[in-house]
């Protein structure tokens, strides 16, 4: 790689390439996945229609889930493309290269040209990454931001002018998810690198007081003004709701055992990269390491750490450590390929077998989630067309055996190029092909085409019951009435105007439509994993 040495602009380039063609191909072809995706893009078309850049809401109503960036940087993808699901990834794509990017710049300035673009080519290819920057949820935009944290603090922080640059981009990210993630845990990672590497007087260097201002001066005045237009609402719920009670209980049903938890979702998540893992966070830990393996082990240290003492667990809150394994596993790499660091016996071997098991891992899963190997009861969700593309599992299977190939001669560039050169084809195709054979089983969609029920010609009332997906929202363009009983579902039938019910076939057949008086039709019916049954569109006139 000596060439990307040479000429960094020319790697970013490419780095960048590949970053797009992880993300944008087939962006728009999958129908919104509920929940996340159905809520942020109603918001932004809500506030598109009422005329309003400041307060969100969702069917209606204040949505307190999260803060209000994402939805300005949907907006004017919604005014360019259309309000579709093209338009409202595309913000996560486009964060997503920056992303890759900004690993890049972090590598080439704290080590070496090579070692940030291994880095980048690194990020751009785990798989956790490229979901989060192909799906419309605040995790891309976050995650950019958290890395320009981290940069600023390394780039400028001989000036003093660190603080600058990481107060607006802490700023940025809370309002991106809030001051949790955005402030407290960037702040606590930079605190204890200065003390770690006995620089904590720059901490309280006088142009501290510049970083925060900067920080109150971009994240301040929305927080100020949906805290006053609404009275106080909006911050109660998200402050109190959605950010104390998911630390100190498992809200919705997510909760996991911390540690292991979080230990198995970063190592799927960070696949097929995911043998080097242990390996890599050593070394950064070694002694003589550095201060740039310091910064980048408690990176990882104080933002899995949070999210193992927090009590609500999803797969995407450990998200912000990818960067920072990214690095720290490129450095290794780098450093091995080019003759300076001799590595444990174990160490190659344990990383290329990562990369055998992700390969068979997701040819099996793909035969096993399509229903060619039958697991499981008749009850068993199944996707026919999956197994088409457990052929995929093959690139990363051949990076490894490659791999080996090239370790026993001893050629250590080569073996880094043929994981790397792998795991790029393996990734994007799973990602940009694979989610169509899932989104045919998905209902709301295709229920709204065929039911008509996005009927902005006239007034019409839309509601659902033991089926609530906020992509119903989005789709239909209407506030939906949740309704929790079968006589509410038969009452909002009875109404005298156009009304459509979305409804699980067995639900309407043994609770509503016995209570039902009045004369009905069913004018949409596609099944749904989500309820593992048909749904139904039923419509009173």
């Amino acid at each position: 790689m000596s060439r990307w040495t040479e000429r960094p602009l020319l790697a970013a380039l490419v780095l960048a390439l590949w970053a797009a063609l992880m993300t944008l191909p087939n962006l728009g072809a999958t129908a919104l996945w509920d929940d996340d995706e159905g809520r942020n893009a109603g918001c932004t078309r809500e506030m598109i229609e009422a005329g309003s850049w400041h307060i969100p809401t969702f069917n209606w109503e204040i949505r307190t889930a999260k803060p209000i960036l994402l939805y300005w940087l949907m907006r004017p993808a919604f005014a360019a493309f259309g309000e579709g699901e093209f338009a409202a990834r595309l913000p996560s794509a486009v964060c997503f290269v920056g992303i890759v990017l900004v690993v890049f710049d972090f590598g080439r300035r704290v080590f070496d040209t090579r070692t940030g673009f291994f880095a980048g080519l690194i990020a751009c290819s785990s798989l956790g990454l490229v979901y989060l920057g192909r799906a419309s949820i605040t995790d891309a935009p976050l995650i950019l931001f958290v890395c320009l944290y981290f940069w600023a603090l390394w780039r400028w922080q001989q000036s003093g002018w660190w603080w600058v640059g990481c107060g607006v981009a802490s700023g940025l990210a809370v309002l991106t998810k809030g001051p949790a993630v955005g402030l407290i845990l960037p702040a606590a990672t930079a605190g204890i690198y200065f003390v770690w590497s006995g620089q904590w007087k720059k901490l309280f260097d006088w142009r501290s007081a510049v970083g925060v201002l900067a920080f109150v001066l971009v994240a301040a005045p929305w927080y100020v003004y949906v805290s006053a237009e609404t009275k106080g609402e909006w911050p109660r719920a998200f402050f109190f709701k959605d950010n104390v009670s998911r630390a100190s209980e498992a809200m919705e049903g997510h909760s996991g055992i911390p540690v292991l938890y979080e230990f198995v979702v970063v190592c799927v998540m960070f696949a097929p990269w995911s043998g080097f893992l242990a390996a890599s966070v050593w070394n950064g830990l070694k002694r003589g390491a550095g201060a740039e393996n310091k910064l980048f082990v408690i990176w990882v240290a104080v933002f899995a750490g949070a999210c193992a003492v927090a009590a609500t667990k999803l797969p995407h809150y450990i998200a912000p450590v990818y960067p920072a394994l990214a690095l720290l596993t490129a450095r290794l790499l780098s450093r091995w390929s080019a003759g300076e660091l001799t590595l444990p016996k174990w160490v190659l071997p344990a990383g290329l077998l990562g990369f055998a098991v992700t390969g068979l891992a997701v040819a099996g899963g793909l035969l096993v989630g399509s229903g060619v190997i039958p697991v499981g009861g008749p009850q068993m969700r199944t996707f026919p067309g999956l197994e088409k593309w457990a052929w995929i599992g093959v690139f990363p299977l051949i990076s490894a055996a490659a791999g080996g190939w090239y370790l026993r001669k001893g050629n250590r560039r080569a073996v880094i190029g043929s994981l790397a050169g792998g795991t790029l084809l393996f990734a994007g195709v799973l990602a940009a092909f694979v989610p169509q054979e899932v989104d045919e089983r998905k209902a709301v969609k295709p229920l709204v085409v065929q039911s008509g029920a996005r009927a902005l010609d006239r007034d019409v009332r839309i509601a659902s019951v033991d089926f609530h997906q906020p992509s119903i929202s989005f789709y239909t363009a209407r506030r939906v009435e949740h309704l929790g009983t079968p006589e509410a579902a038969a009452e909002f039938l009875s109404l005298d105007i156009e009304s459509f019910l979305f409804v699980p076939e067995p639900f309407w057949e043994k609770e509503v439509k016995p209570r039902v008086k009045v004369t009905t039709r069913e004018v949409a019916r596609h099944y749904d994993f989500y309820r593992n049954c048909d749904v139904l569109v039923i419509r009173n006139r």
